[in-house]
């Protein structure tokens, strides 16, 4: 019994000491606001505040640029932050007017919900702001949900920003080219600017070229993967 009695004893002593360092570890974070880890200095640090009408610069390559805008909370999908982002291409040293690029042609839209934390890991820069948020009806998306067998059957959601979703079994033809609703990360939407991909993955048609041009071959008809980079 005595035995007992000292290994509880020290299994409390122990848990009171843990949680004595454990206090003082989280109260110096809080006055220092500094991190314990060299990793990932952003991950501790407050990303800046961003609002609905912002203009980010986002490089995408040692000559070029491109912009985007902050112009929807979508409470449709998860309150994800709708960006719109520019086609035209700029060069690093060129700084045009709020108006002039907001006027261009839009690329796609997206959701995202680290605009700020985009800016704290270099991926963009706020360069200014504008109420002309754009047509907000253009900004449809889609979604898939996979098959449960026994529990629910496969589905389209589609839906416009802020409004009711629409289920379909198929998708309709005219949703077809609407962009994909996930709510991205700041490095996946420079992705798809850079590459017009969300992941970097291997692209079958490409990687099919690039054999036939490398071996002397002749193309032979392959009308899967025609249809694929159509899609």
């Amino acid at each position: 019994l005595q035995e007992v009695t000292n290994v509880r004893n020290k299994v409390e002593a122990d848990a009171v000491c843990f949680g004595a360092k454990f206090f003082r570890l989280c109260k110096s974070i809080r006055e220092k606001r500094c991190i314990f880890t060299p990793i990932n200095r952003n991950l501790y640090m407050r990303a800046p505040a961003t609002h609905i009408g912002d203009v980010f610069e986002i490089p995408i390559s040692d000559s070029f640029k491109r912009y985007m805008q902050f112009v929807v909370v979508d409470s449709c999908q998860l309150g994800g932050w709708g960006i719109r982002v520019f086609k035209k291409d700029y060069p690093l040293d060129c700084n045009p007017a709020i108006d002039d690029i907001l006027n261009g042609e839009v690329d796609f839209f997206c959701l995202t919900r680290a605009i700020g934390h985009g800016v704290l890991d270099g991926l963009w820069t706020k360069v200014g702001k504008s109420k002309d948020l754009g047509d907000l009806d253009k900004m449809v998306f889609r979604t898939y949900v996979e098959r449960v067998p026994g529990i629910l059957a496969s589905h389209w959601f589609v839906w416009k920003a802020n409004h009711n979703l629409k289920e379909y079994k198929t998708l309709p033809r005219r949703y077809r080219k609407v962009d994909y609703g996930g709510v991205m990360p700041p490095s996946h939407v420079v992705e798809r600017i850079r590459t017009g991909r969300w992941f970097k993955v291997q692209n079958v048609y490409d990687d099919y070229d690039s054999y036939l041009t490398k071996w002397g071959c002749e193309r032979i008809s392959v009308p899967f993967l025609r249809q694929q980079r159509k899609d």
